[in-house]
């Protein structure tokens, strides 16, 4: 017996329960064995009652699943399931023993309390495509399920294979935020990746790699293929991150503004430091190339708290002056780009100031009207053209264009 179940984008399940009768010797009257036999001779069929079963069932299979069927099929077939010929059969339509594929380092287990030598003869199989999430045995008389010597089985399937595919939620990529407007950060990104791609032979690795493709790809070209895409990915990352990031302050940026606030840095690192508290060398060196510090490591405890004092007054001067200091930034800023485009100044100044008009605009509008609460506009209730007294619903993108360009809005 089956049943029938349809799922989203046309996906049919077909759950089968099947029987396989055991073998009768003394050919008694009653068995199961005995009435397929004899339902086998009235319509002139001749063939053993338990290979007939497996034949017939063969043809069924392979019409459900010519049809585009999914399979789910438990059996009792009164035979070794992982080893007998039924297993064989259903195997060879590519459909999956759910047990021993979810426990295959589990030793097997009779299914029927007569047998005694861990012979399961109960099994389910099922399509490849669905995704089990669980397979067990209960134990003998553990759930109630009427007269019987065989312990129930159970799969567990998930519900989106089974019956239609939810697709997965889409994931929040970050931007790219390096400034690729300035052409210095532009022309230092690329340095540095460079020097990772020499440091790293990658050139040298991938035209070694073209060149032995002809000949024949081996999984040894496949793994290097591999680590070249991981070190290159990593040499961006690197590359990245030694550049300067785009990022939304509460005071406008600089470069001597970033170089005053690097002096602070620079004083506290070397405080912890000489405190005891662990800091980082290479942070604390960084530091010293940025601000022009050189003998940082040589200032005693209490020239470098007086330097760190020092910075950070000269740090609140520079705050107070960041939109200044933001203008001749943004001259430097549009000479450079001017050289690297060949273009006028004036030229380049025109396009920077609209970049920036457009983002403070958009920072004003952002302010002002807040995180979007609820769901956006999907419906408008406008007057209706042909009567004064009656409106109309609008749920398309046109027809709410239309009411709102017809009432002037």
């Amino acid at each position: 017996m089956w049943t029938l179940l349809a799922g989203k984008n046309n996906i049919k399940l077909r759950v089968i329960s099947g029987y396989r009768p055991n073998p009768d010797a003394t050919d008694r009257t009653g068995t199961v064995y005995s009435q397929h036999e004899r339902h086998l001779r009235a319509i002139k069929d001749f063939r053993e009652p338990r290979r007939a079963y497996i034949k017939d069932l063969e043809t069924e299979l392979d019409r459900w699943i010519e049809e585009g069927n999914l399979i789910v099929i438990g059996i009792d077939a009164n035979d070794n399931i992982r080893t007998g010929d039924v297993n064989a059969m259903i195997c060879n339509k590519g459909l999956v023993e759910v047990h021993s594929t979810q426990h295959p380092t589990l030793p097997t287990e009779s299914t029927c309390n007569k047998n005694t030598q861990e012979i399961p003869v109960d099994g389910i199989w099922a399509s490849p495509t669905l995704d089990c999430l669980a397979a067990g045995y209960h134990g003998y008389g553990e759930i109630i399920i009427g007269k019987t010597d065989h312990r129930m089985i159970w799969a567990d399937f998930s519900y989106e294979s089974a019956l239609g595919f939810k697709p997965p939620e889409p994931k929040y990529s970050a931007p790219q935020r390096l400034t690729l407007t300035d052409p210095r950060v532009v022309n230092k990104y690329n340095k540095i990746l460079r020097q990772e791609h020499s440091r790293q032979k990658l050139g040298i690795r991938a035209f070694a790699l073209q060149a032995a493709i002809p000949s024949g790809l081996t999984k040894q070209h496949h793994e290097e293929y591999k680590k070249l895409a991981h070190l290159d990915r990593c040499a961006r990352q690197h590359a990245n991150k030694k550049c300067r990031k785009l990022r939304m302050a509460s005071h406008e940026y600089s470069d001597t503004l970033k170089i005053t606030r690097g002096r602070i840095d620079l004083w506290d690192l070397m405080e912890r430091k000489r405190t005891g508290i662990r800091a980082s060398t290479k942070k604390i060196r960084r530091l010293m190339r940025l601000t022009g510090e050189t003998t940082a490591f040589q200032e005693s405890f209490q020239s470098i708290g007086d330097k760190r004092k020092k910075a950070m007054s000269e740090y609140k001067k520079m705050r107070k002056q960041a939109s200044k200091e933001r203008e001749q930034y943004r001259k430097r800023l549009i000479k450079a780009r001017a050289k690297a485009r060949g273009t006028t100044v004036a030229a380049q100044e025109r396009e920077l100031r609209n970049a920036y008009g457009q983002r403070k605009l958009a920072q004003r509008v952002k302010r002002i009207t807040g995180k979007q609460r609820g769901a956006p506009l999907c419906s408008v209730n406008a007057p209706n053209n042909t009567s004064d007294d009656t409106r109309k619903e609008c749920n398309d993108k046109l027809s709410i264009e239309d009411a709102f360009a017809q009432v002037g809005t």
